[in-house]
């Protein structure tokens, strides 16, 4: 289709003048977009500038009442934990009249102490009047191998032997226990730890507390 020069230059014109137009109509959009995002952040400010709500403001008097429930509520939580010390202290004291600390109390002195005993892949602490414990050297939590019960040794040896029982139960099997052995020695050395059947270990323990002949037969308590 032929078209005379000037009617085409007249189409030209008339597509530039189009894109023109949608161009400022596009830029206008942006405008109208960012002044709304201002207003946005404007908004936004005023909320974060917004100071907070004072809190309750009490007349003098009131708030010296307050004040002294306060304190008064502070007094008796310190006097309640110093009376659960004192009553934990004096069932701590009770326990240890009733303990069995061989004669002339020679055992006493080990009452509360520890010692350990380390093999090729575990640590072991056996605590006089306490628990035995075990726990791997790679890491990780105890295992409970009992809680002190009371001498075990045959009639006239009494003191060679003490039992530890209710530990952590095995998996299918029995709660563990210890038997400690004690020796005289020149220290005090847990000097061996093993596993003769599952779940139930061995100890030896040696003391200058069990040199003395008088520590191997009973005590004062049954001599009486």
């Amino acid at each position: 289709l032929f078209v005379p020069p000037s009617e085409a230059d007249d189409m030209d014109h008339g597509e530039d003048d189009n894109e023109d137009d949608e161009d400022v109509a596009h830029k206008e959009e942006h405008l109208d977009e960012d002044a709304d995002h201002g207003e946005g952040d404007e908004h936004v400010d005023e909320q974060e500038e917004k100071p907070a709500e004072p809190g309750v403001i009490y007349d003098d008097e009131t708030q010296i009442l307050i004040d002294e429930a306060t304190e008064a509520r502070t007094q008796f939580q310190a006097a309640d934990k110093t009376l659960l010390d004192i009553q934990n202290e004096i069932r701590s004291l009770e326990n240890k009249i009733e303990r069995d600390y061989g004669p002339d109390e020679v055992f006493a002195p080990l009452d509360g102490e520890c010692f350990k005993f380390t093999d090729l892949e575990y640590v072991y602490t056996m605590c006089l009047y306490g628990r035995a414990t075990q726990s791997a050297k790679s890491g990780g939590s105890e295992v409970s191998l009992g809680q002190w019960l009371d001498w075990a040794g045959p009639d006239g040896n009494k003191y060679s032997k003490a039992k530890f029982d209710h530990g952590l139960t095995c998996w299918n099997g029995p709660a563990r226990s210890a038997m400690l052995e004690l020796r005289c020695g020149k220290e005090n050395r847990l000097i061996s730890v093993s596993e003769p059947s599952r779940c139930e270990y061995a100890m030896i323990f040696t003391t200058p507390a069990l040199c003395d002949t008088n520590a191997t037969g009973s005590s004062q308590h049954d001599e009486l």
